[in-house]
């Protein structure tokens, strides 16, 4: 399987499953959606609306009446690049990449909030 280098998912794990929200194109501005989502520091503990609220941030206006490049799923794709995990139960983000093989950051939310962009590598 050839994987698509600028494709990415935001995974939420709730305690009653997970929910997968994707980008064909724009992995490169994922992280920075999903921290700006998370910074206000709203709903980290209700999977429902952080999902939401993450996937408001990832879609920009101009998308909205388009029918591809974004979507809400219930799996792991396999030719993705780039997956954040928000654990909502365990309150941590990972930040894995398929093409580097190796984890790029875990920590908890809050330190994902409040230091990840200071140090961040992608």
């Amino acid at each position: 399987m050839e994987i698509n280098k600028s494709s990415g998912q935001v995974e939420i794990i709730g305690p009653h499953g997970r929910i997968y929200l994707y980008t064909h194109d724009h992995k490169e501005r994922l992280v920075a959606d999903v921290h700006a989502a998370m910074y206000p520091r709203k709903r980290w503990d209700d999977p429902d609306y952080l999902a939401k609220i993450v996937f408001c941030h990832m879609v920009p206006i101009e998308c909205w009446q388009e029918e591809k490049g974004y979507g809400i799923g219930t799996q792991l794709y396999a030719d993705i690049d780039l997956l954040i995990t928000l654990d909502t139960t365990r309150q941590l983000v990972t930040i894995t990449s398929v093409l580097d093989k190796h984890y790029r950051y875990q920590g908890t939310f809050d330190e994902f909030v409040n230091g990840y962009t200071k140090s961040a590598q992608l």
